[in-house]
């Protein structure tokens, strides 16, 4: 007896028993037909990309279920009725996707606002709606029916195949199959499994397992049974869906956590419990915050803010407006330590989980730095490579496939930090590639997966920072994003979801407020990292820690240090955690140092290439490599255009050029007329401040404050001993002295100066002698 005559007979036995039921809903993987027509049925599902229309009775209000138990289609249509009359009570819109646990996913929080920008020919895939909420707006209704998934990786094709696949089994062989799945790693009993029919097996192993791992585990058990003619079959018909998960085991392995810090195996954090998204505009003007504690400052041109409605969210990045056009390429950048790199491992998440971006049958991330190291170290100078090559290198399951020459393969490819690479890409003169088999040097395949002439139909997104990115004409980019970080309410968003004692995030965020620069600086997701670390350190260890409020300069010390250390690293191919600073790299600090000093005595915040020329250095070691510095968007005149990730941090250099003079060379550059001695032991660091004092009071108030700060905070007893030493210094530099009488001279100078000028006085008294942080 076929399946369809077999629902017939339920609903007739179920009508003779008296009690009125409604009519049985079709299979939410199909109809259920004979071997001979589901056969056709993937023959045809194929050959078109056309997603197979689901009944809209499937999701009305019945509650049939056949004498399959547990189906997914049953339990799918009950879940969805209680969601859905709990969340309307709420006002929520429920939307209804098969998962690969055959239930519906529920996206909290899908109102208007939430759509807001998502235009109708976006590519994400439609969820299936409730005909029953009429509160759906116009706008939510043009969503539900963007992009489709690819029929050989939708749920109704892999059931209809295991299906047709353990319907040629004998009935022994059938319950060898049975007692092989239980046996794997036991979801279900022999008892479950034994008067189960095909379509109840196959219900029970996509319920267990999802549907590309149930896949798998099919094809596994008719190996363990001793079939591998079907398990050939089964694999040949779904290859798709086989590469798709194994991509996707790649990719949760890789991204599914993060490191904090400095990497210490085994000490990695999930990124869904930590991962805070920051705003993404569509309008970048640079990313740099143009807040400073001071009342005119920074001076101008100030930096520019993004408009609120350019805002985009993270899985939208390749959506486009109606009538725009698709959108291959994408470009991201940001400032070092905005997280870009992070949000790039969220997109990859949601997609392997399938909560976004569902219609992209793959996303294939390449690294520009493993580029590189492969370029340097195993191609020989003048050696080509394919495209295919260069992408099984990488992801072995696509040999032998023939996927990437089908004209429905849709995939992403993530090209991250496009500065770790350091070779310049010849847009204009490299020769146009479009066979994906053709040899080719690297950059060749770089520059055409850009372009567009290698796999047109695919999508890229580019990311980097704005110095190296630059170089990509905009005639092949069709959006450009800007990661502008977190905004007041998001840093303490990502503050509280941090820790379970919400007490404790309460008072790290008290804390953090005490400090505006501080607060203003947690806009880079690394800088509130890492305020959060030191915070509940101090919380948990001292008694009367918060008592005081914090200090300014050691988390601008570690910033520059954690930057320093990744500069080593990644461009420089330094082993991880184990960077040595040399003396060209201190040199390097001082030469940025002295550049930003100049600047601040000029008032001026932004800067250009001959600028740097002036110092005796180059674009690629100060905009790419520094971590400290960044491209803003080219002017109308088109020059090139750069500035401090933060004035602060302008204000923070110029301070620790002329500490590392007065500590390392004896120099004080602040007062040209009065050098003090390299031979002279016991360096007084009144002198030297007695000089920024005068310098700060004399100038327009605002110019040097922060500075000034920053330079007592430099000369703090525990900063000079142990943090600078050793990094910023050789071991063996003499130690500041005459600090007391620093502090005296600052406490003298309090009482005597203007009542606007007392306050930060008092800050740099604090940052001078205060010991904690």
């Amino acid at each position: 007896m076929d399946s369809d005559t077999e629902v017939k007979r339920i609903l007739s036995v179920r009508k003779d028993d008296g009690h009125d039921r409604p009519e049985a809903p079709p299979s939410s993987y199909g109809s259920m037909k004979s071997d001979e027509e589901e056969e056709e049925d993937i023959t045809e599902t194929t050959e078109s990309l056309a997603r197979p229309e689901i009944p809209e009775s499937i999701f009305g209000t019945t509650l049939l279920q056949l004498n399959r138990s547990d189906s997914p289609e049953t339990l799918h249509t009950e879940f969805t009725q209680q969601q859905s009359l709990s969340a309307r009570k709420h006002g929520a819109y429920i939307t209804d996707s098969k998962s690969e646990d055959g239930l519906e996913e529920v996206e909290e929080g899908a109102d208007e606002e939430d759509w807001d920008g998502c235009p109708p020919d976006s590519p994400e895939p439609p969820p299936i709606e409730e005909p029953e909420d009429q509160s759906v707006s116009d706008e939510q209704s043009e969503h539900s029916l963007l992009g489709q998934l690819h029929p050989e990786l939708d749920l109704p094709y892999i059931f209809k195949a295991i299906q047709k696949a353990l319907s040629q089994l004998t009935d022994a062989e059938m319950y060898q199959y049975k007692r092989s799945l239980c046996w794997r790693d036991q979801p279900f009993t022999l008892e479950q499994l034994e008067e189960c029919d095909t379509l109840d097996v196959v219900d029970k192993i996509i319920e267990a397992y999802g549907r590309g791992e149930g896949l798998e585990i099919a094809i596994q058990t008719m190996h363990d049974i001793r079939k591998p003619e079907l398990a050939e079959e089964l694999t040949k018909t779904c290859k798709r869906a086989l590469v798709q998960l194994s991509v996707k085991v790649v990719l949760k392995r890789k991204h599914g956590v993060i490191h904090e810090g400095i990497p210490k195996a085994g000490q990695q954090v999930n990124l869904r419990k930590v991962y805070t998204e920051p705003q993404i505009s569509c309008c970048g003007h640079g990313g740099i915050s143009p807040f400073h504690e001071f009342p005119g400052m920074p001076p101008p041109p100030v930096p520019q803010v993004a408009c609120p409605d350019t805002f985009v969210r993270g899985n939208d990045i390749f959506r486009t407006p109606p009538g725009s056009g698709a959108v291959r390429t994408v470009l991201t950048t940001g400032i070092p330590g905005i997280g870009l790199t992070v949000a790039v491992q969220k997109f990859i998440m949601d997609w392997c989980n399938e909560l976004a971006n569902r219609d992209i049958q793959f996303i294939f991330k390449i690294n520009f730095r493993e580029l590189r190291v492969k370029k340097n170290h195993h191609m020989k100078p003048g050696q080509t490579v394919s495209f295919t090559d260069m992408l099984t290198y990488y992801y072995h399951d696509l040999n032998n496939t023939n996927l990437l020459a089908q004209p429905d393969f849709k995939a992403l490819f993530i090209l991250e930090g496009m500065d770790l690479y350091q070779s310049p890409l010849d847009f204009k003169a490299t020769p146009v590639v479009s066979d994906i088999t053709e040899s080719v040097s690297l950059d060749s395949l770089l520059v055409n997966l850009i372009r567009g002439s290698l796999m047109p139909s695919s999508l890229v997104w580019v990311t980097g920072r704005r110095a190296a990115t630059s170089q990509i004409p905009t005639e092949y980019l069709h959006k450009v994003y800007e990661i502008q970080g977190y905004s007041n309410e998001l840093k303490e968003e990502f503050l509280t979801k941090r820790y379970t004692d919400k007490e404790l995030a309460a008072q790290i965020i008290s804390h953090l407020k005490l400090l505006p620069s501080l607060y203003d600086l947690c806009q880079m997701p690394f800088m509130c990292w890492m305020v959060s670390m030191i915070f509940e350190r101090g919380f948990q260890n001292e008694d009367d820690y918060g008592d005081k409020p914090p200090k300014l300069t050691p988390f601008y010390v570690h910033h520059v240090i954690v930057q320093t250390n990744r500069r080593l690293e990644k461009y420089y191919d330094a082993p991880q955690n184990h960077q040595t600073w040399q003396e060209t790299d201190r040199e390097f600090l001082k030469k940025v140092g002295k550049m930003a000093f100049k600047l601040l005595e000029k008032g001026r915040p932004v800067f250009h290439e001959e600028d740097m020329k002036d110092y005796s250095l180059t674009l690629e070691e100060v905009a790419v490599y520094s971590g400290i510095v960044t491209e803003l968007p080219p002017e109308s005149n088109k020059r090139r255009t750069f500035s401090f990730i933060h004035y602060t941090f302008q204000e923070f250099m110029a301070a620790l050029y002329v500490f590392m003079n007065f500590r390392a060379e004896g120099k004080n550059v602040l007062d040209q007329s009065r050098i003090i001695s390299r031979l002279v032991k016991d360096r007084s660091m009144v002198d030297l401040l007695r000089s920024a004092i005068d310098r700060t009071l004399s100038a327009p108030f605002g110019r040097y404050e922060i500075f000034l700060r920053f330079l007592c905070g430099m000369a703090q007893r525990i900063n000079s001993k142990d943090v600078l030493r050793g990094v910023f210094f050789e071991h063996d530099t003499p130690l500041v002295k005459g600090l007391e009488e620093a502090a005296r001279l600052l406490q003298k100078r309090m009482e005597s100066a203007e009542p606007e000028r007392q306050a930060n006085l008092e800050e740099c008294f604090r940052e001078l002698t205060q010991s904690d942080d």
